[in-house]
């Protein structure tokens, strides 16, 4: 049984990378969908697909599968992949300036589970 739900997302500033210079934009109608999906692999496909328009690229930063755990619902958090700073490999490894791709863009998406089932990801 599909309930009425919206497609519930956790969304802050986003980034566009253009020239190398950093530009912050409001993004929130773009992702504004009351669409159901029917598995995580079509929401996460929905939501790069709309992110490739934009000019950037979004990867997977956390789920969880919550198997055998009552209670819990099944989630994915999307993010940038110009997110987060750049680690290094070795805490105490000497130190060498790389320039990274990292620019700590704040762009998070959160897709939850729509039942207990596996079937419904809004």
């Amino acid at each position: 049984m599909i309930s009425n739900l919206k497609l519930i997302l956790m969304l802050y500033s986003s980034c566009l990378l253009s020239s190398k210079k950093l530009e912050r934009e409001s993004l929130t109608n773009n992702f504004t969908t009351n669409q159901i999906f029917v598995s995580r692999n079509y929401l996460i496909e929905w939501v790069r697909g709309k992110t490739y328009d934009l000019g950037f690229v979004v990867v997977i930063v956390r789920f969880n599968v919550a198997i055998g755990v009552s209670g819990r619902k099944k989630f994915v958090i999307l993010g940038c992949e110009r997110g987060e700073k750049y680690r290094k490999y070795k805490a105490d490894a000497v130190a060498i300036i790389y320039e990274t791709h990292k620019y700590e863009c704040p762009f998070r998406l959160k897709g939850k589970s729509c039942s207990n089932g596996d079937a419904n990801w809004c």
